[in-house]
C-alpha cells in the first residue's frame, strides 16, 4: 500500500531554543549545561562556547565579597527538588550576583532573579534534563528599596509590577507548553530513528548480499575483487551507523533490554582486542592487552561486547601513529563487587570541562567542527547508556600513558530474581574492525596506465583510504597524484613536493582542510598552488569563508569522477598558463637588462672605434699603400669595422639602434633576397617561397628586415648540416585581443607575417627560451658570437612585432614573426637622374664632440677635404665659439649627448640666432631626445658611430647641399 502520509521538514528545535525571547538554560541530571537561550547569554554576560558542558555551580558560583549571599545554595536545593519530585519548582525572588568579564571592567554586578525550574521526562519517564528558566527582576527590586514616594513613579511601578506578574505567569505557561512540544518532537525523533534505520536496512542487505557473493566467485578479475571489497567495506560500516540509531530509538523509548549472560569478561576483553591488533601493527602502535585471570560476570555479553569496541575505536581514533593503547581488567572481590576495565591512550587526552559532555549523543571531543573525528558521535553514549542499564558506570581521567583513560565499572553479579543464561562470550561480528580509521587501509592496486612524470602533481589530502583510492584513479588518465591521510602530513608534503594542485577533504584529523588551506597560503613557495577542497557540508557561509581564506574550488560529495578531472584539470590548466606568461615576463626583464648593458657598452665602443677607423685610414692616406706598415694598418681597419658590425648587433638587439622606418613590402623584401639567401644557405639546401597574393606594406627599415632574414636563413642552414629544404611564407593574419597578448603583448589587429620553416635537428626543449638571449650560442667557440638570433630579436621588438618560434627535435624549427601592417602605400620611387655631388667643399662648420679622439679625427678629416673646421669640446663652448665667430656658419656637427648642454639645446640655441644653419647629429646611441621609441624622424639628420671618413664626407656634403 503506497505511504500517503505527508513528510514535513524537521525543525531545527535547537536554533528555535537558543532564539526565544526568554532566559532558558538546560541541564542533565548532574546539572551540566547542555544548551541556553541568547537572551540568558545576553542577561548574564556570558559566550555560549564558555558554559556549554560544564556545571551551573562553576559558572555562577556566589559572590565572595558577599558572605551574606546563599544564591547557589538556594538554587540547588530547588533543583534537588525538581530531581526528587519529577515536579516544578517556583522559587522566591532571589539575590544572585553575576560576574562581569574583564572587557566589562571585571567585578561583580548585583542581580535579582525570579527562577522557575522545570523536569523533562523521557519516553521510560525517568529524568532526562531539568530547565532552568529565570525572570531579571533587578530593576523591581531597586525601585522597591528605593521607596520613591512619587505618585508617578508609583503608579508606573505599580503598573511595573502588574505587568511583570502577567510575564512571569505567561512565560511559565510558555515554558509548559515548551516542555510538552519538546517532549513530543523527542517521541518524533525517536520514531523518525527507528523507521529510518528499518528503511535503510534493506537497500543496505541488497548491497551486502551481492558483494558478498561476488567476493566468493573465484573467477572474479583482482580489480573488481578490490573494488568490491571497496563496496563491501563502506556499506558494513554504513550498516554500523544503522544501528546506532537504531539503538539510539531502543533507549529513548525504554525498549532496549537486558539479556543476562554468565561469562568470562577475560575471554571477551582479549577477543575484542585481537581484532585491533593488525592494525595496531600496521601503523606501529602497541597495543598492551592486561587480562590474563578470568573474571565470571553476569551480563550482556553482547552489549559489553560493543561497550569495548566503541572504547578501543575511540582510543585508536585520537592516538597518533606510533603511539599507544592499552586496554586492562581488574576483578573485584565478593557478590556485590564490580570488574573493572581501563581504557587508556598516548593521545591528546580530552580537558575536563569536555568529559561529560562527549558521552551526549552526537556529540564529539573537540570544539572544531571541521576536524574529523570520525563517526557519528554515538558510540561513547551508547557506551555510557549500555552501562548504566547494567547499573554500571564510565568516568573519564588522565592517563599515565599521556591521553584519556576511561574506567568502566561493571558490576560483577545481574539483580536478584534475573533469569541467568550462560555459554561462551559471542565472537565480535566480522566487521567490527571496520570502523572509520580502525580498518586497515586497502592497498592501492596498480594504476594501469601510469600518467608520464611531466604530468601535473596532484597532492591528495584525504583521510578516508577508499575514498583517496577512488580520487587517485579517477586522476590517473592526467595527473600523477601523491597521498596524505591527515592535514599535517598533507602540509609536509606540499612544502616537500610543490604539486600543482592540492586536492583536501574538509573534515580531517590533527589538522583540518580549512587550517591547511591557512598554513598553506602563508607560505611563498606554495600561495600560488590553486586548493581544492572536498566535503559533504554543501552551505553557502562554509563556500565563502573557503574562498576567503583562499581556496579556488569545492567538490561536494558525492561527486563522479567526470566532474573531479574537469575542475582540477581547469584549474591545472590556468595554473600553468599563469606561470608561462610568469616566465615570459622574467625571460623579457632579463632580455631587456641584457639590452641595456648592451647598448651601454655599444655606445662607448662607437666612440673609441671612430677613433681607431678614422686614424687607420688617416695613417694609410698619409704613407701610402707601398709603405711596408700599410698592411697592417689595413688589418687593423678591418678588425675595427668587424668591430663596429658587432656593436651594430649589439644595438639592434637592445633596441637601441636608429631605425628609418618607411612603408615596406614584405613580399618584395623576400623576391630580392632569393639570391643572396641561395648563396647563404648553400646548394645543398632547397630553398621555398609561398609568398602571399596581395602586397603586405609594413613600416620597417629595409635594412634591418633584410638582416633579420639573413640571419634566420643562416641560422637554419647550420641546423640542416647534411641539407635539406628552407620554406619561407608570407601571410597576412587577423589577431584578436586575447591571441595578441599571448604572442608577445602585441595589441589586437592585422598583421603581415613571415614564417621560415626548415627540416633540420631542431631545437631542444630546454634551449628554447634562451635562444633569444645575446651570446646564447650552442656552437662550438669561434663557429658564431651567439647574437644572430638575438639581433632578429631586437629589430623586430623595435618594429613593433613579435617573434615566435616552434620546434620539434628530429622535425624541424619554424619562426614566425609578426609585424602590423601600414597603412601608408608609397608611389613609386623618383629615379635619380645625377650623379651624388662631390664629397669636398670650403664651407665653414663648428664640430661639437665631449670624446678628444673623436673630435680630433673628425676635424682632422673635414680640414683635409678642405672645410673651414671650428671645434668645441662641449655645448657651452660651442656657444661662445660661435658668438666669437664673425663669419658664416653654415653646418653644427654636433654629438648629442654630452656634460652640461646637449647636442638637441645647442642645435635650438644657435638656430634661433643663425636661422640658416644647418644641423647634423653625431651619435652611437639611441636613447636620446632625437629619436622616439627607437625610430628617427625624417627631419632629422643623424651620422652614425663609428663612421669613416668616406660616411663623413658623404653625409656632411649631403646635408650642407639639400636644399
Amino acid at each position: 500500500m503506497a505511504d500517503t502520509q505527508v513528510k514535513r521538514p524537521d525543525p531545527d528545535f535547537r536554533s528555535l531554543f537558543e532564539s526565544a525571547p526568554g532566559l532558558y538554560l538546560v541541564l542533565d541530571p548532574d546539572l551540566n549545561i547542555l544548551a541556553v537561550s541568547d537572551a540568558y547569554l545576553r542577561a548574564t554576560m556570558t559566550a555560549r562556547e564558555q558554559i556549554l558542558g560544564r556545571g551551573i555551580f562553576d559558572v555562577f558560583p556566589d559572590n565572595p565579597a558577599d558572605p551574606s549571599t546563599a544564591g547557589v545554595s538556594t538554587l540547588r536545593a530547588s533543583l534537588e527538588r525538581v530531581k526528587t519530585s519529577l515536579q516544578p519548582d517556583t522559587m522566591a525572588v532571589q539575590k544572585y550576583d553575576i560576574r562581569r568579564p574583564d572587557s566589562e571592567g571585571g567585578g561583580w554586578e548585583e542581580r535579582w532573579w525570579s527562577p522557575l525550574n522545570s523536569p523533562v521526562l523521557g519516553a521510560d519517564g525517568r529524568l532526562r534534563y531539568l530547565i532552568h528558566r529565570v525572570e531579571d527582576v533587578t530593576e523591581f527590586v531597586k525601585l522597591r528599596d528605593e521607596g520613591k514616594a512619587s505618585r508617578r513613579l508609583a503608579g508606573e511601578f505599580r503598573d511595573r509590577a502588574a505587568q511583570m506578574e502577567r510575564e512571569v505567569v505567561q512565560r511559565g505557561q510558555e515554558l509548559a507548553a515548551l516542555n510538552e512540544k519538546l517532549r513530543t518532537m523527542d517521541r518524533v525523533k525517536t520514531r523518525f530513528f527507528a523507521n529510518v534505520s528499518h528503511e535503510l536496512r534493506t537497500p543496505l542487505t541488497l548491497i551486502l548480499g551481492p558483494a558478498e557473493n561476488l567476493l566468493r566467485d573465484d573467477a572474479v578479475t583482482p580489480a573488481r575483487r578490490h573494488d568490491a571489497e571497496t563496496i563491501l567495506r563502506n556499506a558494513r560500516l554504513l550498516q554500523r551507523h544503522v544501528n546506532d540509531l537504531l539503538d539510539v530509538a531502543k533507549l529513548e523509548a525504554g525498549k532496549m533490554g537486558v539479556e543476562y549472560a554468565r561469562f568470562d569478561l577475560a575471554r571477551l576483553v582479549r577477543q575484542t582486542a585481537s581484532h585491533f591488533q593488525s592494525f595496531a601493527s600496521d601503523r606501529g602502535d602497541v597495543l598492551t592487552v592486561e587480562a590474563a585471570s578470568p573474571v565470571e560476570v553476569e551480563a550482556d555479553p553482547l552489549k559489553i561486547d560493543r561497550v569495548l569496541i566503541n572504547l578501543l575505536s575511540n582510543a585508536f581514533k585520537f592516538t597518533p601513529v606510533g603511539g599507544r593503547v592499552r586496554i586492562t581488567l581488574r576483578a573485584g572481590s565478593g557478590e556485590t563487587d564490580a570488574a573493572t576495565v581501563e581504557v587508556a591512550d598516548s593521545g591528546p587526552g580530552i580537558p575536563p570541562e569536555f568529559r561529560k559532555a562527549v558521552f551526549e549523543r552526537f556529540v564529539q571531543a573537540g570544539s572544531d567542527p571541521n576536524r574529523s573525528l570520525g563517526g557519528t558521535g554515538l558510540g561513547l553514549a551508547i557506551a555510557k547508556e549500555f552501562l548504566e542499564l547494567h547499573r554500571g558506570a564510565i568516568e573519564i581521567a588522565d592517563a599515565p600513558e599521556g591521553g584519556a583513560l576511561f574506567v568502566v565499572t561493571l558490576p560483577l553479579r545481574a539483580p536478584a530474581g534475573t533469569t541467568i543464561g550462560s555459554g561462551p562470550a559471542p565472537s565480535p561480528p566480522p566487521h567490527i574492525s571496520e570502523e572509520r580509521r580502525v580498518f586497515p587501509e586497502p592497498a592501492r592496486p596498480p594504476s594501469p596506465t601510469s600518467p608520464p612524470p611531466s604530468s601535473p602533481l596532484v597532492l591528495v589530502v584525504e583521510d578516508n583510504a577508499d575514498m583517496r583510492r577512488y580520487i587517485c584513479e579517477s586522476l590517473a588518465g592526467g595527473f600523477r597524484t601523491e597521498e596524505c591521510t591527515n592535514g599535517k602530513e598533507g602540509l609536509k608534503r606540499a612544502k616537500e613536493l610543490l604539486p600543482d594542485l592540492i586536492l583536501t577533504d574538509l573534515m580531517l584529523p590533527e589538522m583540518s582542510g580549512e587550517d591547511l588551506v591557512l598554513a598553506v597560503r602563508r607560505l611563498p613557495q606554495l600561495n600560488h598552488v590553486p586548493v581544492v577542497f572536498l566535503t559533504a557540508r554543501a552551505d553557502d557561509d562554509l563556500r565563502i569563508r573557503l574562498l576567503q581564506e583562499g581556496a579556488q574550488d569545492w567538490l561536494t560529495k558525492p561527486f563522479s569522477a567526470e566532474e573531479l578531472s574537469a575542475r582540477v584539470g581547469n584549474l591545472v590548466s590556468r595554473k600553468q598558463a599563469a606561470e608561462r606568461l610568469e616566465d615570459q615576463l622574467r625571460q623579457a626583464q632579463k632580455m631587456e637588462a641584457v639590452g641595456r648593458l648592451a647598448g651601454g657598452v655599444a655606445h662607448d665602443f662607437n666612440n673609441l672605434l671612430t677613433a681607431i677607423l678614422g686614424y687607420a685610414e688617416t695613417a694609410i692616406d698619409k704613407i701610402g699603400s707601398g709603405h711596408s706598415a700599410s698592411q697592417d694598418i689595413e688589418e687593423v681597419r678591418r678588425a675595427g669595422q668587424r668591430a663596429a658590425t658587432l656593436t651594430q648587433q649589439l644595438l639592434a638587439y637592445s633596441r637601441k639602434q636608429v631605425l628609418r622606418l618607411e612603408p615596406v613590402d614584405l613580399n618584395l623584401v623576400v623576391q630580392t633576397m632569393d639570391r643572396l639567401l641561395a648563396r647563404l644557405i648553400g646548394e645543398d639546401i632547397r630553398l621555398k617561397t609561398h609568398l602571399a597574393k596581395d602586397p603586405l606594406w609594413v613600416n620597417a627599415d629595409r635594412g634591418q628586415l633584410e638582416q633579420v632574414i639573413a640571419n634566420l636563413a643562416v641560422n637554419a642552414r647550420d641546423a640542416m648540416s647534411a641539407g635539406g629544404n628552407l620554406t619561407i611564407e608570407t601571410a597576412s593574419a587577423v589577431l584578436d585581443a586575447p591571441y595578441a597578448e599571448a604572442a608577445g603583448g602585441l595589441k589586437a589587429g592585422v598583421y603581415a607575417t613571415l614564417a621560415m620553416t626548415d627540416n633540420g635537428h631542431g631545437i631542444p626543449a630546454e634551449i628554447l627560451p634562451r635562444i633569444f638571449e645575446p651570446f646564447f650560442t650552442t656552437k662550438e667557440p669561434g663557429k658564431g658570437t651567439g647574437l644572430g638570433l638575438s639581433t632578429s630579436y631586437g629589430i623586430v621588438k623595435q618594429t613593433g612585432g613579435h617573434i615566435s618560434v616552434y620546434s620539434e627535435p628530429g622535425q624541424g624549427t619554424t619562426f614566425r614573426i609578426y609585424l602590423p601592417l601600414s597603412s601608408e602605400i608609397p608611389g613609386e620611387a623618383p629615379i635619380a637622374t645625377q650623379d651624388p655631388p662631390a664629397a669636398r667643399g670650403g664651407e665653414t662648420i663648428l664640430l661639437v664632440e665631449d670624446e678628444p679622439q673623436v673630435r680630433s679625427i673628425a676635424r682632422t678629416i673635414l680640414s683635409r677635404l678642405g672645410y673651414q673646421v671650428l671645434a668645441a669640446p662641449d655645448g657651452m663652448a660651442a656657444i661662445d665659439l660661435a658668438t666669437a665667430h664673425e663669419g658664416p656658419l653654415d653646418l653644427l656637427l654636433s654629438d648629442v649627448v654630452m656634460p652640461g648642454l646637449g647636442g638637441v639645446e645647442l642645435a635650438d640655441r644657435l638656430m634661433a640666432v643663425r636661422p640658416g644653419l644647418r644641423v647634423l647629429f653625431m651619435s652611437g646611441y639611441s636613447a636620446h631626445s632625437i629619436v622616439q621609441d627607437g625610430f628617427l624622424d625624417p627631419k632629422v639628420n643623424v651620422l652614425e658611430k663609428p663612421f669613416t671618413s668616406a660616411t663623413l664626407s658623404a653625409k656632411v656634403r649631403e646635408v650642407l647641399d639639400r636644399r
